[in-house]
């Protein structure tokens, strides 16, 4: 009698097992065949793979770009780009949008119209550094954006510069 029920007892916990089994494998948001409790959960924060173009560069033309690579393990929902003309000055914000037919570069077109960012070329006094930082978002509001090492380039839009020290012209 005791090993009847004893058996009875191991088939229903074993029952109960295939069952609890094959409801979380058909019931989770993930395919069906990946058993799971849910969605999928944003663990790691964006990465910054590259701003374009590199440190350094001197910028002449406009409309120009800026591009940055940014990848996430779930989704990037926005990039961000900040700008300054000198060191001491406050950051201004641009939002940068997912290149057409890419999943992940973003870009800023910075227009010729943007007197805020590029100088006048009449006034090649106003030629001079820029620095800007990459800051992107992946949605998870308890977690801090990631930001890129900051970048300097050199605004030269007016002629070039010529200056001759010799020979000596008397």
């Amino acid at each position: 009698m005791k090993k009847a029920a004893f058996i009875r007892k191991a088939r229903l916990v074993g029952a109960c097992l295939a069952l609890f089994g094959i409801f979380f494998t058909f019931t989770c948001d993930n395919s069906p065949f990946i058993s799971g409790l849910g969605p999928k959960v944003d663990i790691l924060a964006p990465v910054i793979h590259e701003v374009l173009p590199v440190s350094g560069d001197y910028l002449r033309t406009s409309p120009f770009f800026f591009r940055a690579r940014v990848t996430d393990d779930i989704a990037v929902k926005k990039v961000e780009l900040y700008y300054r003309q000198d060191k001491g000055s406050d950051w201004k914000k641009r939002i940068m949008t997912q290149t057409p037919g890419t999943k992940d570069w973003w870009e800023y077109e910075v227009p010729f119209e943007d007197k805020e960012f590029w100088p006048d070329p009449e006034k090649p006094s106003d030629n001079g550094p820029l620095y800007i930082y990459v800051k992107a978002y992946d949605g998870e509001k308890a977690r801090a954006p990631t930001e890129s090492d900051p970048n300097s380039y050199k605004i030269k839009m007016g002629p070039p510069d010529i200056s001759l020290n010799s020979p000596d012209l008397k």
